[in-house]
């Protein structure tokens, strides 16, 4: 368990790298096709769809990174004036349902991600694309999600987060 705990890990720092190169990457083309439409020098008519692509992407690696580091969402005000007790109850909760819900959202993407590949279905834009990846990609990213809310739902929030920063 704890060697594919590490691949794991693993795994959701890479999606974490990818969402910041990304996201870096974003602005960078914007200026260049602005530029090189400023200067009358022809567009990049693929930009605005590689950015939509970029945010896709982004978004979706990005989120399992962001629920490890605690640098997700979440409503901390209630759970502060809660007891202890009570508050460790209703994070288990949320954990126990994020999971379930996680875990359908990646059974439904990988249907259509099957479908996808089945029926050979292409993304027609400025850039044709297949369109499993994208489907893979939410199908993959929904089970990491699934498995870091089981991960805090086994071992806790706080000796999760604190083992991240740990290490």
């Amino acid at each position: 368990m704890r060697g594919f705990l590490v691949a794991f890990d693993r795994l959701v720092g890479a999606g974490g790298g990818l969402c910041v190169g990304l996201l870096l990457l974003l602005p960078v083309l914007i200026t260049v096709d602005v530029g090189m439409r400023s200067l009358r020098l022809g567009a990049l008519p693929w930009v605005i769809d590689a950015s939509e692509y970029i945010l896709y992407v982004s978004t979706l690696a990005g989120a399992p990174w962001a629920l490890q580091q605690g640098a997700h969402v979440s409503i901390d005000a209630l759970m502060s004036v809660l007891p202890n007790r009570v508050s460790r109850v209703i994070r288990r909760g949320v954990h126990l349902m994020g999971a379930a819900v996680c875990l359908l959202l990646a059974w439904w993407g990988g249907v259509g991600t099957a479908e996808a590949i089945s029926a050979r279905t292409m993304i027609y834009k400025a850039i044709t694309l297949p369109e499993w990846p994208f489907r893979a990609l939410f199908t993959l990213c929904m089970a990491m999600l699934a498995i870091e809310l089981a991960r805090r739902l086994a071992y806790g929030s706080a000796e999760v987060l604190g083992r991240v920063e740990g290490a």
